[in-house]
């Protein structure tokens, strides 16, 4: 009924047919339990947006991953542990695991949704069971990350578990300095106590000179990853900018607005950003992780920055749309104009890939003082402007 109803949108024609699946799935399950079989859920229609563009048609660029002889032996036949493995980011990296022959990869997040569909993404079912090594775990839980690192045992660690969109961050501060800063913290804890050889932390070019809450939770990780690098935990930091058709990104709003014949709001007409496919980003990521010796930040080659208005019009040129029409709203706050990949402070050099960039961590802040301040702050009730400056005291003199 809903779907015949011409007054109601696609999306919830998806949403209607996603529940018709679940209820065949629990018949179906019903009806295994009586027999005394195991359960097998098949992949349901997603409730995602389904791009009409291809990420990868809107760069000039090949956005493949192809790997040297030394990344695919980093990984191959290793254990490896990805956190925020649910995202976008950390699935994708799951995957390129795999396919480059890791011997265990044990995916940790906090979202039992996100793990259930990276499980049938790759199993084809979603049995939880343990040959799955699916571990709903909140990184900021010192004891339970600590103890699933020492039974792991890892070769080496991707951390991509963030809190990632900036206004909502900007908006509450807490969650990114709980999550991007002793969450961070805990990981690298573990992973040293534990003798973890390899610590990868997925950063982002917010970092850089950063303007956002977003922006100086992941440098302070940063920091934090350079401050606690040993000769026997390897940990370093890979910066990138935007991901096409990452979730909750750019491509998948274009998509909605095309198909709901809306006007799409854009801050500002000049605005610009760096853009990598999710496939071409997590390869950069792995090649990165091999190069590291410790303390370091890696910076990926994105090409050249691109306006958002652009990416606009050609997405819905590809797509045969018309343009849709473009609202400017101006510039959120924590919001640049235009992303920086360098700090002003930082000296940068070129790597034995000639995709990646290094960058040396020099900065004046006493780590350990600073992630002090911060858990006194997140102990009372604090204001979030008192929790804003408290993060952008790390800026250098």
């Amino acid at each position: 009924l809903v779907s015949q109803n011409p007054n109601n949108s696609p999306r919830i024609a998806q949403y209607a047919v996603l529940c018709y699946n679940y209820l065949l799935c629990l018949t179906e399950a019903q009806h295994r339990l009586h027999k005394g079989q195991h359960i097998y859920i098949p992949l349901a229609e997603s409730t995602q947006l389904k791009l009409s563009v291809a990420p990868e048609r809107l760069l000039p660029r090949d956005s493949e991953p192809v790997y040297s002889m030394e990344a695919e032996a980093l990984i191959m036949g290793k254990t490896v542990l990805v956190t925020g493995a649910g995202g976008s980011i950390g699935s994708e990296i799951v995957k390129q695991c795999r396919r480059l022959g890791a011997n265990r990869i044990v995916k940790v997040d906090n979202d039992e949704s996100a793990l259930f569909n990276l499980s049938l993404s790759l199993f084809g079912h979603a049995l939880f069971n343990e040959d799955s090594d699916l571990h709903l775990v909140d990184i900021s839980n010192e004891l339970a990350i600590s103890k699933l690192i020492g039974e792991v045992k890892p070769d080496i660690v991707f951390h991509a578990a963030a809190k990632k969109h900036l206004s909502l961050v900007e908006a509450q501060p807490e969650m990114a300095i709980r999550v991007n800063v002793f969450g961070t913290l805990s990981v690298i804890k573990a992973s040293v106590a534990h003798a973890v050889p390899r610590f990868v932390n997925i950063s982002t070019d917010k970092a850089a000179n950063p303007s956002s809450v977003l922006g100086w939770s992941k440098r302070i990780a940063e920091l934090i990853g350079a401050h606690y690098t040993t000769p026997f935990t390897n940990i370093t930091s890979v910066r990138f900018g935007n991901v096409l058709g990452s979730n909750g990104s750019l491509l998948p709003i274009i998509q909605h607005k095309l198909e709901t014949g809306k006007a799409i709001q854009v801050t500002h007409p000049e605005v610009t950003r760096y853009f990598m496919t999710i496939p071409e980003a997590t390869g950069l990521v792995i090649e990165a992780a091999n190069l590291s010796m410790g303390g370091e930040v890696f910076i990926l080659d994105m090409g050249m920055p691109v306006k958002i208005v652009d990416v606009i019009r050609d997405y819905a040129r590809l797509a045969g749309n018309k343009v849709p029409e473009i609202e400017f709203i101006g510039l959120r706050a924590g919001e640049k104009l235009h992303e920086e990949l360098f700090a002003d402070s930082e000296q940068h050099t070129s790597t034995a890939h000639p995709r990646i960039k290094m960058a040396l961590v020099h900065d004046n802040t006493d780590v350990g003082a600073k992630l002090n301040e911060l858990s006194d702050l997140l102990s009372v009730q604090t204001e979030c402007s008192e929790l804003k400056n408290a993060l952008t005291l790390t800026r250098k003199d």
